[in-house]
């Protein structure tokens, strides 16, 4: 929930500390350490990162992955892009909130880029509501806030993922980051199949990653819009692959799975990262 404090501002919240991750300090940076020593990922130059949000004894390993691709750059500015769970409508929504807070800290909202990107349409909103109740992004703040403790956020929700969506977030994103991307790192948080029958996520999974690979950002929005993606997150990574000022490369880092944890067969969620890179800017 939003409360007052810090520097006249509303702040976000925790709401998934001591379910997804540790709520205590010690224990949250002791595991994000190990997490990240454990990962054989290199740091590097990723522009973007696809990084699940289930909770770290799941996929804690697939999201210091994530991160580390990205660890060689110097990032002032980190936009989380995550789609909306519960009765996501049309819209895109930015925080009122002027602070994120994690169990290590808090995370300023960098106010002049989320009035930057207000101002691209009167169908993004700052509207506090919708964040109170997401978990998505707040699965991240924490890596942001350890391997990133000067980098300000811009947390975006995208609703529905219809093509009218995707193109407003992908427009506003280009038009107020692109001065920017040298010192920008956009994360996108996505699963890459819903809690479905096994045989299902990994079929969804295949053709979503297939679909990244190629780059089809196209091809993602209508299997979405045609219910045969049930990857929460998938709009998002559509909104970042369509960026037509960008020269992308793309390499899949690390898969899992919810079976890594739970053992029932009928029903799995599938993980991955994946790192995006800006070829046109020296791998940045």
């Amino acid at each position: 929930m939003a409360k007052k404090s810090q520097a006249e501002g509303k702040i976000r919240g925790s709401i998934v500390n001591g379910i997804f991750y540790p709520s205590e300090e010690d224990k949250l940076r002791s595991l994000l350490e190990k997490l990240l020593n454990e990962s054989p990922e290199k740091p590097g130059n990723a522009f973007a990162i696809v990084s699940p949000h289930a909770g770290y004894s799941y996929a804690g390993g697939i999201i210091a992955s994530a991160f580390k691709s990205a660890l060689k750059r110097t990032i002032k500015y980190i936009v989380i892009i995550a789609p909306i769970h519960n009765n996501p409508s049309n819209g895109i929504f930015l925080p009122e909130s002027k602070f994120f807070l994690t169990p290590i800290g808090s995370i300023p909202v960098n106010q002049e880029m989320v009035e930057e990107m207000h101002s691209c349409s009167t169908e993004i909103l700052c509207k506090d509501l919708p964040h109170l109740e997401e978990h998505c992004i707040e699965v991240q703040l924490p890596f942001i806030r350890h391997l990133f403790p000067q980098a300000s956020i811009i947390p975006v929700l995208l609703g529905n993922s219809a093509m009218r969506n995707i193109k407003m977030l992908s427009n506003a994103l280009q038009l107020t980051f692109s001065p920017h991307y040298m010192h920008t790192l956009f994360v996108i948080t996505a699963n890459m199949s819903g809690y479905i029958r096994e045989e299902d996520a990994d079929r969804e999974t295949e053709l979503l990653i297939s679909l990244i690979i190629e780059k089809n950002w196209k091809g993602i929005v209508a299997q979405k819009e045609n219910k045969t993606l049930s990857s929460c997150g998938a709009g998002c990574i559509a909104s970042i692959l369509s960026f037509n000022n960008v020269n992308y490369r793309l390499r899949v880092i690390e898969q899992n799975s919810s079976l890594s944890i739970e053992q029932n067969r009928k029903k799995k969620v599938n993980y991955a990262s994946i790192a995006i890179y800006n070829e046109e800017n020296d791998g940045v």
